[in-house]
């Protein structure tokens, strides 16, 4: 059995780079135009004066997929807080004295959001940039959104955008109600509610009750303990998740005896099926919602 290949697991962007003709021009350039600051300056960095790899290869060969290049880099921070990265060849020559097109395969561009994208625009004039139309939609998923894109004196393409709200505004709510459990909304609740621009699961607290509501383990609250997190595991499967996308448990438990810790905590460990536990609160409550009830567990999960 092959393992599932699973996506990488990136924590944020780090920074954007290209290349330009002229590293001081460049470096000044964007200190004028972004407000940019330089952190550090490298090179010149001669492929010629570097161990070669075990394959042969010289360095930039090697570790840039350049060959018998010689070059030096900058790495600046906009005042946001974003990183880019600037290089400049000395060898070889580039193929082009132009950034790619955007219709040219590996041709990218960075975007920018603004507040104002009109005295944006004037100010990137002021700086001689090539600014071109604006984009704009009255409906679809960018109704309401501005967008317009613009070279350097290099050729290099970014867009500046202006929104009418964040991407990542709100968007509602999904219930999670699996066809296996009892139906919840009877009761006014839901089993689960995912929030659409944050892929969190909130869990409702889930007692020992089977698929037709009946309560399973009377008066054993280690029975009771392993069918509240059976359900657990219903929900999340149907909300797209496992115990192991879980990143808080709340226990309660009614009149539990110190003995019973031992094999109750047991349960909740084989809950995650070998992963790491998440955080979890464990209370001792004087009640539940009915006098059978001695466990209840709920959960806080996030979508893969």
């Amino acid at each position: 059995m092959t393992s599932p290949v699973l996506p990488l697991a990136i924590e944020q962007i780090d920074h954007a780079a290209w290349t330009v003709p002229d590293l001081d021009a460049a470096i000044a350039f964007y200190e004028r135009l972004f407000g940019a600051r330089q952190l550090y300056r490298l090179g010149p960095i001669n492929s010629a004066d570097l161990p070669r790899s075990a394959q042969g290869k010289d360095w930039t060969h090697a570790h840039l997929d350049v060959p018998d290049a010689k070059l030096e880099l900058a790495f600046m921070v906009l005042p946001n807080g974003f990183h880019i990265e600037l290089f400049s060849y000395a060898q070889p020559a580039s193929d082009t004295q132009k950034a790619l097109k955007s219709n040219h395969v590996g041709a990218h561009h960075l975007g920018f959001l603004v507040a104002d994208l009109d005295q944006a625009v004037a100010q990137l004039e002021q700086h001689g940039c090539t600014v071109l139309d604006r984009i704009a939609f009255d409906s679809g998923p960018t109704a309401g959104a501005q967008f317009q894109y613009f070279t350097d004196p290099w050729g290099n393409i970014f867009e500046l955008v202006q929104r009418s709200q964040p991407l990542n505004a709100p968007q509602g709510r999904e219930c999670v109600n699996p066809a296996s459990l009892y139906n919840s909304t009877n009761f006014g609740f839901s089993h689960a509610v995912v929030q659409d621009n944050s892929r969190t699961v909130h869990l409702a607290g889930q007692v020992a009750w089977n698929g037709e509501g009946q309560l399973v383990g009377a008066g054993d609250r280690i029975a009771q303990t392993r069918q509240a997190l059976q359900n657990l595991k219903t929900v999340l499967k149907e909300a797209g998740a496992s115990p192991r996308e879980v990143v808080r448990l709340r226990t309660y438990l009614v009149g539990h005896t110190p003995e019973e810790l031992g094999p109750i905590c047991a349960l909740i460990n084989e809950f995650y099926e070998g992963a790491e536990p998440a955080a979890n609160t464990l209370l001792g409550v004087a009640n539940l919602a009915l006098p059978d009830m001695l466990v209840e567990i709920e959960a806080t999960a996030r979508l893969p």
